[in-house]
């Protein structure tokens, strides 16, 4: 008889995934063409990779999501193939949330977790990096619980890979090594550190087999967490609303507060990681962070909750979940910008085309992101094609120097930035594309007006 139940209970737990599995397919496959935010830095790399790109890459995430979807991009070109990928992602936290509590109510806490189905469609390395923060704390249990050192080995591996899936991570995982190792021997966390550190440091490998350069991307991160933090640059004007706040705390689970009466002295570790990185995040308060930790705070509210939270959490999580996903089904822009693309492709088949002006300098990736096609020679860059008519190479360049108070002979200084990465010229673009009837740009002129979209064609040789 336990038998059969236990029986029951894996087909009820497998019903659950399935399910689970077509909703977020059915999601994926029918929603609208929603570029959401920083999806540009990792879906241009993956159609890059993958021969599929009409534009120039403009990213310095880490290239290690984008590159993983290549593969899937080119047997399946399409947006709907990227969303699905990420489908995978939210399915194995479900499994392995299971495994870790071999609870049912485990996995319906995660089924209706709002920033779940607010982040099906958002293609990010935020969805394996919430599974492989939780695989490492799951090895590492099973070493604590059993003493197997593959285990111990696994963890500390799969927790120094996250670090360069997902520039994030790189934030939180001091939190990790302190929550789960001050009690520990030093010996042991040394050893931890060692192979944390050796597989954290293949982002230095895999930068340099793509830049030629081992720090590219970690630049980007600490710069661009410093001018975020200090707003400055392109971060002067960041601010957040009342609602971006009230979202932060509702996303993961609508009931989240209820965390105080968790039994700390049982999971203090766990609760001191997920709360310093959910605090952390805070600062930068976008909710789709909150899922790089969801699965943690998950873990810990099904340590507590009886039925009634959990009919509660479904319940209240059910009306935040069709509030955040309903706009991913209303066809916008975006799709109509899909739409004048290929035909401007069956129009101007092979042509090259300066895109976008002033005003709109990053539309070339939107259009990129959205053509699938390949009968387009170029888009290029407003911004590129705007440095060449000025002979200038950088975008953005910053230099700092010590200033000393007495006569010293010298002075320190470093500087660092971002530039062209070619010197292409541009006098021979015959069209431009944008969304304005008129440009600034007075060597073009309108032809043709479309959906959204206007091509304009050269009348004369731009001035340099």
């Amino acid at each position: 008889m336990h038998l059969d139940l236990h029986l029951s209970e894996r087909k009820q737990v497998l019903l659950l995934l399935v399910v689970f599995g077509v909703l977020l397919s059915g999601v994926a496959i029918f929603s609208a063409s929603v570029l959401l935010g920083d999806v540009g830095d990792y879906l241009s790399v993956g159609k890059e990779v993958a021969g599929l790109l009409a534009s120039k890459v403009r990213s310095t995430h880490s290239w290690a999501y984008g590159v993983f979807l290549a593969p899937f991009l080119s047997l399946f070109p399409s947006l709907t193939t990227a969303k699905l990928a990420n489908s995978f992602w939210l399915i194995a936290d479900a499994a392995l949330l299971y495994l870790l509590t071999r609870k049912k109510t485990t996995l319906l806490l995660w089924i209706f977790s709002p920033v779940v189905w607010m982040m099906s469609i958002w293609i990010s390395p935020l969805l394996p990096t919430s599974f492989f923060l939780l695989l490492s704390y799951y090895f590492l249990r099973q070493y604590e619980e059993r003493g197997n050192a593959i285990c111990f080995f696994f963890s500390a591996a799969i927790l120094g890979i996250t670090t360069f899936i997902w520039d994030g991570s790189l934030f939180i995982t001091p939190f990790f090594l302190l929550a789960f190792f001050y009690s520990k021997q030093f010996k042991a966390f040394f050893w931890y550190f060692a192979v944390f550190g050796l597989f954290a440091s293949l982002r230095f490998a895999f930068d340099y087999y793509l830049f030629h350069f081992p720090l590219a991307t970690l630049f980007r991160v600490f710069g661009g967490a410093f001018l975020t933090l200090s707003h400055q640059g392109n971060y002067s004007s960041l601010s957040y609303s009342r609602f971006d706040y009230l979202l932060y705390f509702v996303v993961l689970s609508p009931l989240l507060l209820l965390l105080v009466k968790l039994n700390f002295k049982k999971y203090g570790r766990e609760f001191f990681f997920f709360i310093c990185s959910f605090l952390l995040y805070l600062l930068n308060a976008q909710p789709r962070y909150t899922l790089a930790v969801a699965p943690f705070g998950i873990l810990l509210l099904s340590t507590f909750f009886e039925k009634r939270e959990v009919i509660l959490h479904c319940f209240l999580s059910f009306f935040v979940i069709l509030f955040l996903v309903t706009p991913y089904f209303i066809p916008g822009t975006y799709d109509l910008l899909a739409q004048d693309m290929k035909e401007i492709a069956k129009d101007y088949p092979s042509q090259r085309f300066l895109v976008g002006g002033p005003a709109n300098s990053d539309l070339y990736a939107e259009l990129g992101m959205l053509y699938w096609g390949k009968d387009i020679g170029e888009l290029v860059s407003y911004q590129d094609y705007n440095l060449w008519t000025q002979n200038k190479t950088d975008f953005q360049y910053f230099k700092y120097r010590s200033s000393s108070r007495y006569h010293n002979q010298r002075e320190i200084w470093f500087a660092f930035g971002l530039s062209r990465a070619d010197n292409k010229t541009y006098e021979d673009l015959p069209y431009l594309i944008d969304t304005h009837a008129d440009t600034s740009l007075s060597t073009f002129k309108p032809i043709k007006h479309y959906r959204v979209l206007w091509v304009f064609q050269r009348i004369s040789e731009p001035g340099i």
